[in-house]
């Protein structure tokens, strides 16, 4: 994909990547740090990894307000800036909502709904409201934040997807549109990527992937790469009148 991006416009900005050492989140610091950006990969754990090499990593909690705060003001002072942040960080649980526990629904709303609220507001107080450069802001969302899912496509032993992550996600559309509203005076722009199902071999059965496709007008599942290049193109430097918009990315899967 990185064949076709002209790296120019991208050379020297300051990138923030919650959930860094995630499926999707590694890719995504690994396409800033292709592009000649500074990037800042930040999560609940620490990972090791040799093709790591010129992303930095930092330890956050990002449901704890004070350790956004801290993290952001640490980032700021050493670059004097920051560009984009992407706020990737997720979390799901896959039990049935019958046998919910109220820590469960705490961890998902703690992570998907606070922590990007907690990250944008940590972000709003280093920006002053004169402030020229633009600043990009995209929340990860989901299709299911939108929709409800197939039910259907489920068996025993498959990640049955939850009415807390849905409810999270629709969460992160809405505040999308009002962060894009209300730090519009700050020259910040705020949009949001919704993916459909990214195929992971490791997380996804077989049998789960082919009657997941069936329901898709490109048939098959989407890829890391599929979902970086809307990232790439709602946090383009020229991107300078899309804002508070919500990009489905899902293979067709909401027009069934």
């Amino acid at each position: 994909m990185l064949d076709i991006i002209n790296k120019k416009f991208f050379k020297g900005k300051v990138v923030l990547v919650s959930g860094g050492n995630g499926q999707l989140g590694k890719d995504i610091s690994k396409m800033y740090k292709k592009l000649g950006c500074i990037v800042y990969s930040l999560d609940l754990k620490i990972i090791n990894r040799t093709n790591n090499k010129g992303i930095n990593q930092i330890k956050l909690d990002i449901s704890q307000i004070e350790q956004c705060k801290k993290i952001i003001k640490y980032i700021y002072k050493k670059e004097k800036k920051i560009d984009i942040l992407i706020n990737n960080a997720g979390a799901s649980i896959f039990s049935h909502f019958r046998k919910r526990s109220v820590d469960q629904l705490d961890l998902v709303y703690n992570v998907n709904l606070k922590g990007t609220i907690n990250m944008i507001i940590a972000l709003d107080s280093f920006i002053k409201k004169n402030n020229k450069n633009k600043v990009d802001i995209i929340n990860i969302g989901s299709i299911y934040g939108s929709s409800v899912p197939d039910f259907n496509m489920y068996k025993k032993g498959d990640r049955f997807n939850s009415e807390i992550y849905g409810a999270t996600k629709a969460g992160i559309i809405q505040i999308t549109r009002y962060f894009a509203k209300i730090l519009s005076d700050k020259h910040i722009f705020c949009n949001c990527i919704s993916p459909g199902g990214i195929k992971s071999n490791n997380k996804q059965s077989s049998p789960f992937q082919k009657r997941y496709i069936k329901n898709l007008i490109v048939k098959r599942m989407a890829n890391t790469s599929d979902i970086l290049f809307g990232i790439y193109y709602l946090s383009h430097p020229k991107n300078n009148y899309i804002t508070g918009q919500n990009l489905i990315i899902d293979g067709g899967l909401s027009l069934k």
